[in-house]
């Protein structure tokens, strides 16, 4: 936590015909009333220690003898800042100050009142003490990442939404509504993203084609966008993870019918690759494999983009992933973090996808409510912006709402680490996890995500624990074979691991 003075001011305060700066006195007692500090500027100020009464309690030679210094009854800081300044044997004299832990909390309504557990959850509604992110902890370290572009690929996102237009993304190379393809991208007038389900076809920088309109005519995709980064202390409805970040809206969900092209999944990947997001939310997914969409993903991860994927959602009950994988959360390219659902009592969600290889962490994702017609019962689902109007709020639940928590993560991990590449901040995320009981062997880490954790962690590298939590992954019955997907770049070999073609250079695999 960062640690804050209180920097209020009680105005100017004579004493013995000197006048001390505000700058030194603070109200509410923000000083001890007992002591001050005091650094001398001669070898000896024992006189002036007689004189007053007062007396050195501790001093820090190496730190250019500085005394802490008590101070007898009737004696002010004030007047004994004074008479130490007036003697001339000391360098400054000042209060010793009261600093405090802070937690940075935003004004944001839905976050005061509670309604945001996953952020911060201290047992409100039936919920469980700390099953939360620790959002007000990590915000101490990182709050905005103004510089950090997140790709929502899903239903569109409501650009005007008084909660998310500040943060949204725009072209920096195009002029609106000139119908002009003014940097060349192939796509005219790509001010907010592309709606790729209208965008036709082949096009070049001579022969651009219309952009299209990213706005969401559903709802899925400003949920999402929400999550991720809702505007933070604008006192206006609900905050995202990262108060400040730039949201690329890339449309190619169609609410009627509900649902989406692989071919327009991957022309929003190519457009994000090409504009250099750093991170992608992909909260869909299904049973089918494609080899294009994993080539997308692919190139994605070559030019250093983390892809995020809900892990799916199988009602009554979630299915094992590794088993049978949902994709795209389960394809073996290293830049995708396939996320499992939690609840605001830290189980995993009934319906929330899960897989000891092939899921990587959780978050909260909620629970519906009794009446899946009716998203206003969803009380113990997540809160978020919603696509019906500028000023629309409402609960959703799923695998898809726990995804947008790790892009917001992500993206405040991305500005407080600028310079380290996808890997090492995949490799940060996944060893701050909290470890949760009902989590054991439901996914790689067996813990729900922590943005406080993520952005505390010392080194990038994967840790070595020397096989402490070592595990056997058994081939699943419904599958030939299995490919476990981790981040072991510059992993140390464990204690005990023999020599096999993947450890050259004393490197472990695992």
């Amino acid at each position: 936590m960062i640690i804050r003075f209180n920097h209020s001011v009680i105005g100017i305060v004579a004493c013995v015909g000197l006048l001390l700066s505000a700058a030194r006195l603070h109200a509410q007692t923000a000083f001890r009333e007992d002591r001050i500090l005091v650094k001398p500027s001669v070898t000896n100020i024992a006189a002036v220690h007689t004189r007053l009464g007062t007396r050195v309690l501790k001093s820090f030679p190496q730190i250019g003898n500085i005394q802490v210094v008590e101070l007898p009854q009737g004696l002010t800081v004030a007047e004994a800042i004074a008479e130490f300044e007036k003697s001339g044997t000391v360098q400054y004299a000042e209060p010793d100050h009261i600093v405090h832990a802070s937690v940075t909390n935003p004004n944001d309504p839905k976050f005061t009142d509670g309604t945001l557990w996953g952020l911060h959850n201290t047992g409100q509604n039936g919920g469980l003490n700390d099953a939360d992110i620790d959002a007000p902890e990590g915000w101490d370290r990182q709050t905005t990442a103004n510089n950090v572009i997140v790709a929502v690929i899903d239903s569109g996102v409501r650009y005007t939404h008084q909660d998310l237009a500040a943060n949204m993304w725009t072209n920096p190379g195009e002029i609106p509504g000139n119908g002009v393809d003014d940097d060349c991208n192939e796509y005219i007038d790509d001010v907010y993203g592309i709606n790729a389900i209208t965008t036709t076809g082949t096009a070049d920088c001579l022969n651009p084609i219309a952009a299209g309109d990213p706005n969401d005519n559903q709802f899925h995709g400003t949920h999402i966008a929400g999550t991720i980064g809702a505007v933070g202390n604008n006192g206006a409805g609900v905050v995202g993870v990262a108060w400040g970040v730039k949201i690329m809206a890339l449309k190619f969900i169609d609410p009627d019918p509900v649902g989406g092209s692989i071919s327009d999944a991957i022309e929003c990947i190519n457009y994000a690759t090409q504009m250099r997001a750093h991170i992608i939310n992909a909260s869909w997914g299904d049973e089918f494999y494609n080899a294009s969409l994993r080539d997308a993903i692919g190139y994605a991860r070559n030019q250093d983009i983390m892809f995020v994927a809900a892990a799916g959602n199988k009602s009554p009950s979630g299915n094992e992933n590794d088993n049978k994988p949902t994709y795209p959360a389960s394809y073996d390219v290293d830049n995708i973090i396939s996320v499992a659902a939690t609840t605001r009592t830290d189980g995993l969600a009934f319906y929330s996808n899960w897989g000891l290889v092939s899921v990587h962490l959780a978050a909260p994702g909620g629970e519906p409510g009794s009446d899946l017609s009716d998203f206003s019962t969803w009380t113990n689902g997540i809160y978020s912006t919603f696509g019906t109007s500028d000023s629309a709020y409402q609960y959703l639940a799923g695998t898809s709402m726990a995804a947008p928590h790790v892009c917001g993560v992500l993206a405040l991990m991305k500005a407080h680490f600028p310079a380290e590449s996808y890997t090492q901040l995949k490799n940060r995320l996944l060893s701050s996890t909290d470890s949760l009981p009902g989590l054991a062997g439901k996914c790689q880490t067996g813990g729900r995500l922590n943005l406080n954790a993520a952005l505390s962690t010392v080194y990038w590298w994967p840790p070595n624990n020397n096989f402490v939590d070592a595990f056997t992954i058994a081939k699943p019955s419904l599958v030939s074979s299995i490919t476990f997907v981790a981040n072991n770049v510059d992993a140390t070999k464990e204690t005990g691991e023999p020599n096999h073609a993947g450890n050259a250079g004393g490197k472990s695999v695992w």
